[in-house]
């Protein structure tokens, strides 16, 4: 898996003092089930100035109808991760 790792400016908390991409392995165990979920389900997105999803993904609200919804039930084990990338000031 990939991650962001970021820490916000003291000084301007706009900005990012630091920021890392990560990576780490996951390996998957027990898998107890999976399927498709019954009903009409809605994703509630956040309005944040630093973070416009809804408009940077052109989706009509920030209650879009999701289409298809899943369950999964399933172990994993996340490994030691590194950084493969990082910026800081």
């Amino acid at each position: 898996m990939v991650f962001l790792k970021q820490f916000r400016d003291i000084g301007d908390s706009s900005r990012a003092c630091y920021q890392a991409v990560t990576e780490a392995p996951v390996n998957i165990g027990a898998m107890r089930g999976a399927g498709l979920l019954a009903g009409e389900y809605r994703l509630e997105i956040a309005m944040l100035e630093s973070h416009p999803v809804v408009e940077e993904l052109g989706l009509e609200s920030h209650t879009p109808r999701i289409l298809s919804a899943f369950h999964a039930d399933f172990d994993f084990e996340m490994g030691c991760g590194k950084t493969i990338w990082e910026r800081r000031g």
